[in-house]
């Protein structure tokens, strides 16, 4: 026996081809397939019909995140994301993913040493979340964006949430192959700093040009992407010449990377809502101190 339809109505929909959003909407689910969207005066409606009223929701399509860590934590220190739990921080890690989902975002991309099983335990029915692209761990040399420097060297390898560490070509393919062999979609690298502290500065390059392409060249042999976090533009025009498939955050863009970016059919991935948290509302601990390098600032509170 058929299952009854479904019919959502009365709610605004925004349908997301960029057509003006419609009022008094109807959606049509049939055996958990979308089959009619549109006004609900354009409904044949049946007596078998399971009539949903929205009221004054608003429905429109998942929204896609390409920039997320579920890594689990919950302090915003680093030194703190390789001392927690990492059992602690694996069931945090799937909270995190529901909430997205809750949010509206149906697909993800995640840079996390969760994200893999996530994706695995979502894709089998046994969590509930969005579609993952999962990377794995990223990349990140000996004092790069991705070791924590305060603590030791042989703990952050082991437990960073979000990060291996790599240093040099060698360790770099083994790095990529050892991500791949794990069911990466997609290599994370940190091309540049991030601004964790003074010596890990967004204007610091982290991988040269021959160290970022043998990420792509492992990567493409398995014929994943590859995602460069850039905050410098050395770092920035070094991905790009080596292939990288998007550019993270990209501060520092010039006129001549977005030609190169646009030859190369590069895309960028801005992340807003870092710069809002990270410009309004956290100060990386380095900025509080007076000792900075040339050309660093104490933003005012």
């Amino acid at each position: 026996m058929n299952k009854k339809r479904k019919v959502l109505i009365g709610s605004l929909l925004i349908d997301g081809t960029g057509a003006d959003p419609i009022n008094n909407s109807a959606i049509i689910v049939e055996n958990g397939i979308i089959t009619f969207v549109g006004k609900t005066e354009k409904v044949k409606f049946s007596s078998e019909d399971d009539v949903i009223d929205l009221g004054e929701a608003v429905i429109l399509p998942g929204l896609i995140d390409c920039h997320v860590h579920y890594g689990g934590t919950e302090s915003p220190h680093d030194k703190d994301w390789v001392l927690e739990s990492d059992l602690q921080q694996a069931m945090i890690s799937i909270s995190q993913a529901q909430k997205s989902m809750n949010y509206g975002f149906t697909t993800v991309r995640d840079i996390s040493g969760n994200g893999i099983y996530l994706r695995n335990m979502i894709n089998k029915g046994i969590v509930k979340g969005p579609r993952i692209i999962a990377c794995g761990k990223g990349l990140s040399r000996t004092g790069g964006h991705g070791d924590a420097y305060e603590v030791p060297l042989e703990k952050a390898m082991v437990s960073h949430p979000w990060a291996i560490i790599c240093d040099g070509e060698e360790e770099i393919r083994k790095g990529v192959r050892g991500l791949i062999k794990e069911g990466s979609d997609c290599i994370k690298l940190w091309a540049t700093g991030g601004g964790l502290w003074e010596k890990e500065r967004e204007t610091d390059q982290h991988y040269n040009l021959s160290e970022i392409s043998m990420m792509v060249e492992e990567a493409k042999y398995a014929g994943i992407p590859v995602a460069a976090h850039c905050e410098c533009l050395s770092g920035t025009k070094d991905s790009i010449i080596a292939g990288v498939n998007s550019i993270e955050h990209g501060e520092e863009l010039d006129d001549e990377c977005l030609e190169m970016m646009k030859q190369k059919d590069i895309s960028l991935v801005p992340t807003f809502g870092l710069f809002i948290d990270w410009f309004s509302e956290y100060d990386p601990p380095y900025r509080e101190s007076q000792a900075l390098y040339p050309g660093d600032t104490i933003r005012e509170k």
